[in-house]
Parts: C-alpha cells; structure tokens; sequence
C-alpha cells in the first residue's frame, strides 16, 4: 500500500525539527575524575551519562571488565567515587566549558 497524504513539513523543515528533537532529549556526557587530593594526580575512572529525567548511567571499566552503575541523582556519583579524604572525585564534563 502506497501513502499518499502529503508532508507538513519541506525536507530541510523535518531535518531541522528532528535535529532539534535529538538535541533536547540528548544525555549530557561526562567523566568522572578520581584526585589523589591536594592536585598530586588524577585518573579517569568511569564514564557517565546524565538523562533528561536526571537518571545517570555510569560505566567504569577495571582490566577489561566493565561496571555499569545506575544513580538516581547525580550528585551521588561524586559521593560514590570519592572513597577517601584524600581520593575525592569530580565530575568533568565533556565539551562543556569549565564552571
């Protein structure tokens, strides 16, 4: 069967509402950085994706295996991953300017 009925929207319209669609829904990326406190050194320990409903999705990768972790609020990734007062963690986000 054949669809007919014409489109709302010119190519470059529908292009554009997708692009802005995807845009909007997109998870923010970042990586979470564990500091060997005060500024000695510092290692990337997982990678994570925050959601448009704030669901974060973290992956941590340890001689080859991967971890997924799943949080409900980003704030408890930094609590999770600074496992002392002088390994602490922040979240470094990606293609974002610092704060």
């Amino acid at each position: 069967m054949t669809d007919t009925a014409q489109s709302q929207w010119t190519e470059d319209e529908f292009t554009e509402l997708l692009d802005d669609m995807v845009t909007a829904a997109a998870p923010r990326l970042f990586a979470v950085v564990r500091e060997h406190v005060p500024r000695r050194n510092a290692r990337i320990a997982a990678w994570g994706l925050l959601h448009a409903d704030d669901r974060v999705d973290v992956t941590t990768y340890t001689e080859g295996w991967g971890v997924r972790h799943r949080f409900d609020d980003i704030d408890r990734v930094e609590r999770r991953f600074s496992t002392s007062a002088s390994i602490t963690a922040r979240l470094v986000w990606v293609g974002e300017p610092p704060a």
